[in-house]
């Protein structure tokens, strides 16, 4: 007489457990990929905008030494987005890395750059090759302003 199986044997719920397991561990891993690529894709649009307003702002402005991104906002070249913050004549541009994103001096060109603290160098190469004359050292990304001499 033959045994009829009733209900599921342990190879078979061990088995469905490891494809959940190895499904999980792709989603993560994409989803991780994503994220960083969305991260990514924000700091370009910033590091754009912070430009654009550079360039707005020096049609009225002789002097680059004062530029910062406080005055980029102060004087509506740069929108004062969710990524600002800090009070009226304080603020501040927040990369998608939570760190400041300033306008320093430029070692390398005796002007002014956009400075941004990423996650990784790999992150910072990536973002680097997004711009002309832009570069990376320890995480630090430095994007060159504008092309004049006037600073």
């Amino acid at each position: 007489m033959k045994r009829r199986q009733l209900g599921i044997s342990l190879l078979e719920v061990m088995l469905s457990l490891s494809i959940i397991a190895v499904v999980l561990v792709m989603a993560t891993k994409y989803f991780f990929m994503a994220s960083d690529s969305e991260r990514v894709n924000q700091a370009r649009a910033q590091i754009a905008s912070v430009m654009a307003a550079a360039t707005g702002w020096e049609t009225g402005n002789n002097d680059l030494n004062q530029l910062t991104i406080s005055s980029l906002v102060d004087e509506r070249y740069l929108a004062k987005t969710t990524d600002v913050t800090g009070g009226e004549g304080a603020e501040s541009l927040v990369s998608p890395w939570k760190t400041a994103v300033e306008i320093v001096g430029d070692p390398s060109s005796g002007g002014r750059a956009i400075s941004m603290v990423v996650a990784s160098n790999p992150t910072c190469l990536k973002l680097a090759g997004s711009f002309s004359n832009a570069s990376c050292s320890d995480n630090q990304l430095l994007v060159p302003l504008l092309n004049d001499n006037n600073a």
